[in-house]
C-alpha cells in the first residue's frame, strides 16, 4: 500500500491487521525471557528473529558473550527522512532472589519475576510495562507495517538496547554493563 492511498482505505487495512492478542502474545514472550542488565543476549536474539520473520533486515549486535543489542531496518522506498524507534531491553532487577533481596523488598512478588501472567486484561511480570512493553509495541507496529507493505518515505530503524538501566555493574559482569 502506498502513501497515496486514501486515509479510509489505509485505516480499514490497519484495523484488520491490529490485534490485541498478537500484542499480548508478543509481550508475554518478551517478559518470559529474563534480561537483567548485562544478560540481554537471549532477548536480543529473540527480537532479531521476530524482526526477520517480518521481513526486516535485522541483526544481533554482540557486546560480549551475554550482552547484546538488537537492530533492524525496514527499508523505505525513497530518500526521505528516516526515523528510529528505540526501546531498552534490560530490567533493573535480575529475577534472582539471591541478587535482588532484601533491597527489593522482603519477598519477590510474582510481578517481580520474569514470568508473565494476565490479570484483569493486564499483563504483569518483570519488565512488562517498562521496558518490554515498549519493545512489544515497536515489534507490533513493525509487524503491521510490513504486512501493509507501506512505501515508507525513508528508512525505519529499530533499536533495542542493552545496558540502558540505571544500575551499577552487577557482580560477575563488566562494571560498565549499565548506566550506574
Amino acid at each position: 500500500m502506498n502513501l497515496g492511498a486514501t486515509n479510509l482505505d489505509m485505516a480499514k487495512h490497519i484495523d484488520v491487521l491490529i490485534s490485541d492478542q498478537s500484542l499480548q502474545n508478543t509481550l508475554i514472550e518478551l517478559v518470559n525471557i529474563p534480561s537483567p542488565t548485562g544478560e540481554e543476549a537471549s532477548l536480543a536474539e529473540h527480537i532479531t528473529s521476530k524482526l526477520k520473520s517480518y521481513g526486516v533486515t535485522a541483526q544481533t549486535q554482540f557486546i560480549d558473550a551475554t550482552q547484546s543489542n538488537a537492530f533492524g531496518v525496514l527499508k523505505g522506498q525513497n530518500d526521505g527522512k528516516s526515523l528510529m524507534l528505540y526501546a531498552p531491553m534490560d530490567t533493573v532487577t535480575s529475577n534472582s532472589e539471591s541478587e535482588d533481596l532484601p533491597w527489593l523488598g522482603p519477598v519477590m512478588r510474582d510481578d517481580m519475576r520474569a514470568t508473565a501472567y494476565v490479570e484483569n486484561g493486564h499483563i504483569f511480570g518483570l519488565g512488562a510495562h517498562n521496558p518490554k512493553g515498549h519493545s512489544a509495541c515497536i515489534l507490533e507496529a513493525v509487524r503491521v507495517l510490513s504486512k501493509m507493505k507501506v512505501d515508507l518515505p525513508g528508512d525505519l530503524f529499530l533499536g533495542f538496547g542493552a545496558g540502558g538501566m540505571p544500575t551499577h555493574g552487577r557482580k560477575g559482569f563488566r562494571k560498565d554493563s549499565g548506566h550506574g
